[in-house]
């Protein structure tokens, strides 16, 4: 499976064994997000390995795009440093530089992002592991788009095409992709999407028909991203997911949050339908790895 290779940002809840569920609603009408802040509070009950811990991560915001996501881990009450995960540079509202100072793997990440002179997103650059890998972007029509990852620079004439997907939009949203195996210009598979409501709703191709049912509480994180990226630019970065043959994860590139997802946790929501804060409550073990423990983790959005 060729994956998106930019990391959006998705806080990932772990299975539990108890969960509490509920939402409500609190009185604002706000709808721009000005920031973000994710707090995890750990205990540990067993005996052998008492602790307490506390993870703090915000995420900077300044004109409805996304700056910065730094954090924080208090052991015990005493801080561990903080630091800068991620960091966002923009030229004329258009992103241009992503970094990722911290990954699971120590391993810094930068994506570079280059527009031609109608700031159409034409070309990328990934830095990872000491190594280069380039994309390019074609628009066939407005409506038709080349994603390639290539052996050199978008610009340079001697860049080969090392493998292609294709994406058919209406507006800014993906209605068909696939593969291009043999670079012939055709969809090899080609995954089929209808939307409603600025959702994801049917996703289906020759092997398999998926539905969607969301509720009316906004995806906050999703809204902030494509401000960020820009809501087309964002969904031309991730055509190999949608060219993918594993179309689960798709409902995320979508305006609401899933109804299972509003069932997971208990939510504040606005009248906007934007929703202020979202706790998941977990309890750790089972006894056979000798711990036991709880956490808690509460995301607030904060809005203008």
């Amino acid at each position: 499976m060729r994956k998106c290779f930019f990391l959006i940002l998705v806080v990932l809840i772990n299975s539990c064994e108890s969960v509490e569920n509920n939402s409500f609603a609190i009185q604002s009408n706000y709808s721009e997000i000005s920031g973000y802040k994710v707090t995890i509070n750990s205990q540990s009950t067993d005996a052998n390995y008492p602790y307490t811990g506390e993870t703090i991560i915000n995420g900077v915001v300044q004109n409805g795009k996304l700056l910065e996501i730094n954090n924080e881990f208090l052991l015990n009450g005493v801080s561990q440093g903080l630091n800068i995960n991620s960091s966002l540079d923009y030229q004329d509202g258009l992103l241009v530089s992503y970094l990722d100072h911290l990954t699971y793997d120590s391993t810094s990440r930068v994506r570079k992002f280059y527009y031609d002179e109608n700031s159409k997103l034409v070309g990328s650059k990934l830095l990872v592991y000491g190594e280069e890998h380039y994309y390019r972007f074609n628009y066939l029509s407005e409506n038709v788009v080349y994603f390639e990852k290539i052996t050199l620079p978008y610009n340079d004439s001697n860049a080969q095409i090392i493998y292609r997907n294709i994406a058919v939009f209406d507006g800014d949203d993906i209605i068909q992709a696939g593969n291009d195996i043999n670079l012939d210009g055709v969809m090899d598979q080609i995954n089929n999407f209808q939307y409603s409501n600025g959702d994801l709703v049917l996703a289906y191709n020759d092997n398999e028909t998926l539905m969607f049912n969301y509720s009316n509480v906004m995806n906050n994180m999703n809204i902030l991203l494509d401000n960020s990226y820009g809501k087309k630019n964002k969904r031309i970065i991730c055509i190999g997911s949608f060219s993918s043959s594993v179309l689960t994860n798709l409902p995320y590139f979508s305006n609401h949050l899933l109804e299972e997802d509003l069932a997971s946790a208990t939510y504040e929501v606005y009248p906007s339908t934007f929703f202020h804060t979202k706790t998941v409550s977990q309890t750790f073990g089972p006894p056979s790895i000798n711990f036991n423990g709880t956490s808690v983790e509460t995301t607030e959005f904060f809005f203008n």
